[in-house]
């Protein structure tokens, strides 16, 4: 979501439409991947266009769909971004790879703290707690604070189930 956000704010700079599609939306059969990929370039290059390919994380590109992504890439002809976990090697066109990093554990603490408000002086370390256990990006830490505020129904007043959104802890 956060390089979604770097890429979007990056095409707007650069006076460019970005359109964005899903590796699980695209075509698999070899003949409508490549009527798609034409119809992609007329447009890109008529209006200006960046095409963002984004991995779903909760579906990982295999198969079928990998396939796809790497034809994608191997053949398109028009700037392409693709978001992924896993480096996508194109033999054909030149690439540019950029990491972007995770949020630092004191940037997580910021936003944290910045979103719980006067609640999180009242929890005694536990925001520091909840950094150490979870990495979070800036929109699910977000997402918790209203959802736990929400369940809470008191926004002056630390969240009785706050944890309870977080998830599975991630290992650092």
């Amino acid at each position: 979501m956060r390089c979604s956000r770097i890429v979007a704010s990056a095409c707007a700079v650069a006076g460019c439409n970005l359109f964005k599609i899903k590796a699980s939306r695209l075509p698999t059969v070899t003949g409508e991947l490549k009527y798609l990929t034409g119809r992609w370039q007329r447009y890109a290059r008529l209006f200006n266009s960046v095409l963002l390919l984004e991995s779903d994380p909760d579906n990982p590109t295999t198969g079928a769909t990998a396939n796809a992504v790497q034809d994608l890439v191997e053949s398109i002809q028009t700037r392409l971004i693709v978001i992924s976990p896993e480096r996508i090697h194109a033999i054909k066109n030149a690439t540019l790879t950029v990491s972007v990093p995770q949020l630092t554990p004191s940037k997580q603490l910021a936003i944290w703290q910045q979103n719980l408000g006067q609640a999180a002086e009242q929890l005694n370390g536990k925001v520091e707690t909840l950094v150490s256990y979870f990495n979070l990006d800036a929109n699910a830490i977000q997402t918790v604070c209203t959802e736990a505020f929400n369940a809470s129904q008191v926004n002056s007043s630390p969240p009785k189930n706050w944890t309870k959104f977080c998830g599975t802890p991630v290992g650092r």
